[in-house]
């Protein structure tokens, strides 16, 4: 897909962090992994993400109040939100402050790829293009 992208996953669930870091890897992404936002917020290797998939329901401090310090912060990665729970008022919530998405788990790899281009598309770098399988 977008060959080199850096993302950054935030969730607390172990077997989900996992998961996306072998299906993003497989996709040549670099891929950085945190439990927690106090854990990305302690170190710097997240600077440089082009999108952070973030646990809307961490402990600590939630992914929105994650996404409200990193704006605060005037940050401008593009977030994505990933939920275990179907919750039409969080959507409205984090696409309304500027997040890129809200999508359910188990995540499908068609919706969670179509959120990446819509988070590649807002940045600024340029990233080879998918070919087409033939």
């Amino acid at each position: 897909m977008w060959q080199r992208a850096r993302i950054s996953i935030v969730d607390d669930d172990e077997s989900c962090r996992e998961a996306l870091h072998e299906l993003l890897k497989a996709y040549d992404f670099e891929v950085q992994i945190f439990c927690s936002a106090e854990e990305l917020l302690a170190s710097d290797a997240w600077l440089g993400s082009d999108c952070l998939l973030v646990d809307a329901t961490l402990p600590g401090a939630s992914g929105s109040e994650l996404q409200t310090l990193l704006r605060a912060r005037n940050n401008s990665i593009p977030v994505i939100f990933i939920t275990g729970y179907d919750d039409a008022e969080l959507k409205t919530r984090v696409i309304a402050a500027g997040a890129i998405d809200c999508i359910c788990k188990p995540l499908e790899e068609d919706e969670l790829f179509a959120c990446l281009g819509k988070a590649m598309a807002s940045r600024s770098r340029q990233y080879p293009q998918p070919r087409a399988l033939s």
